[in-house]
């Protein structure tokens, strides 16, 4: 092996060998631009990361881009964090920032994760430490969605049909030239896209004595039932991340994910939100594709999420990861408020926090996320 390559699983051991879940296929190290595989919000980390089907909040198009088309609310993360191996080392950390809204029919949304690897020393041909540098990469999505029903119908309220895509863009600087015999620094970029669908079938459970659904001027049903689905495939060109040298050459992985959810809405109370606002069960199912080839890894994701008043949250999932060697709970908190007033239908914000597995062994990680959100009427 080249030390060139070496050195760069060096600069990447906790993802290597950790899988948060790690993206491991038939024994190769997959890691290379591993931010994206790191779920962003600490709110769809405390529910087992069972998000694709919810996808709402700033990180709405990571998770599935269908989902902006279909957002009236407009949602701003100007801080999310975590430390991934806080057993192992302390600067290791990753933190993002996202962006969502609607406009003339068109949802918008960008992400933006930044991922520290921390210092790693340089070495000379003796094994003493010459020096340090620091290693990192970036993944930035720009997005874009509509909602094909109101497109066809403005009328309808009950349903919605979100479909919508990713551009993105991979930056990493992983080594300077010389580190552990690299011939050229390890830095390179690439892009890729991702495509994403989600569909929301919404009931109200409060109909008028003329038949007529009941609603509040925003359009808001007092109480409701609900089942959504979404599903997202990512890195659909399969681009490949090429460092200078010609033996280091990382086949970005595309894979998909099926979300299913089933949710409750009971007694919205202006100003505040719902008196119970409940996604009862949220499921999500991967698959991975590696280097052209289709690859089950049969991990499943499963959470709930009670929400009271629009004040108070808790979270629950489990996450089912057994090649990961990730099969565990996750919980988590929320604490904010959810409110509605004459001019915006929502306005509030909201302080997240969760706990979540590693492999076995291994620390858990706490995420912490905070968001603000506006909708006008």
């Amino acid at each position: 092996m080249r030390r060139g390559t070496y050195i760069l699983n060096l600069l990447v051991p906790v993802f290597i060998l950790l899988s948060i879940p790690s993206p491991r296929v038939h024994g190769q190290s997959a890691t290379i631009a591993v931010s994206q595989f790191i779920t962003p919000d600490a709110r769809s980390q405390g529910m087992g990361r069972a998000f694709t089907a919810i996808a709402e909040g700033p990180s709405a198009n990571w998770w599935n881009p269908g989902a902006l088309g279909i957002s009236r609310s407009f949602y701003f993360s100007p801080w999310s964090a975590a430390r991934l191996v806080p057993d192992l080392a302390d600067d290791v950390w990753m933190r993002t920032f996202g962006l969502t809204g609607h406009y003339r029919g068109i949802g918008l949304g960008a992400h933006v994760a930044y991922l520290s690897y921390g210092e790693s020393p340089i070495v000379d041909g003796y094994g003493h430490a010459v020096g340090s540098f620091d290693s990192w990469e970036v993944v930035a999505l720009l997005g874009a969605g509509i909602d094909v029903i109101q497109l066809m119908n403005p009328e309808q309220k009950n349903i919605r049909w979100g479909i919508g895509g990713n551009l993105k863009y991979f930056d990493l600087d992983l080594a300077p030239a010389g580190a552990g015999g690299v011939e050229g620094p390890a830095t390179c970029s690439t892009w890729d896209m991702d495509l994403g669908t989600l569909m929301v079938l919404r009931l109200p459970l409060d109909v008028g004595a003329d038949g007529n659904q009941s609603r509040s001027s925003a359009g808001t049903p007092p109480s409701f039932i609900g089942i959504r689905g979404g599903y997202m495939l990512k890195n659909v060109l399969d681009h490949t991340l090429k460092f200078p040298s010609e033996d280091m050459r990382y086949p970005l992985m595309r894979f998909d994910r099926l979300g299913l959810a089933f949710e409750l809405g009971f007694m919205h109370m202006p100003p505040l939100g719902y008196l119970i606002r409940w996604n009862v069960l949220t499921l999500d199912w991967e698959n991975v594709y590696f280097d052209g080839s289709y690859y089950n890894r049969a991990i499943d994701y499963r959470g709930t999420e009670l929400t009271i008043l629009g004040i108070f949250t808790v979270r629950h999932g489990y996450i089912d990861d057994k090649e990961g060697e990730v099969t565990d709970d996750t919980w988590g908190l929320g604490f904010g408020v959810d409110r509605s007033t004459e001019k915006f239908s929502r306005i509030g914000g909201r302080f997240d926090y969760a706990s979540v597995p590693q492999a076995e062994g291994l620390d858990r990680v706490s995420h912490y996320t905070l968001s603000f959100w506006i909708g006008f009427q």
